[in-house]
């Protein structure tokens, strides 16, 4: 297991410390040697199911169902549309 709290061993000149150690070599990599892969855009239906079963653990499976239940238009943000034309747009 690693060591998540390096400290500093040895005194004067044999002083040494993996900290700063790890720093250093991290720091002289080129930053292209530690780019990874690019990361895929996320699949909408696959995050549903994940909530799904995770907020179902939490809230029971019901009620998680009942996150992803029929959608309903919200109120606009902007004042000067009233509900009337809202309505009319969607």
């Amino acid at each position: 297991m690693p060591n998540l709290f390096p400290e500093v061993e040895g005194e004067g000149a044999k002083r040494t410390d993996p900290a700063a150690d790890i720093a250093a070599f991290l720091l002289s990599q080129p930053a292209g040697s530690l780019a990874g892969d690019a990361v895929p855009d996320a699949d909408d239906t696959v995050l549903d199911e994940l909530v799904k079963l995770y907020a179902g653990k939490v809230i029971g499976a019901g009620k998680a169902e009942d996150l992803f239940g029929p959608k309903v238009a919200s109120t606009p943000a902007d004042p000067a549309v009233t509900r009337s034309n809202w309505s009319a747009r969607n």
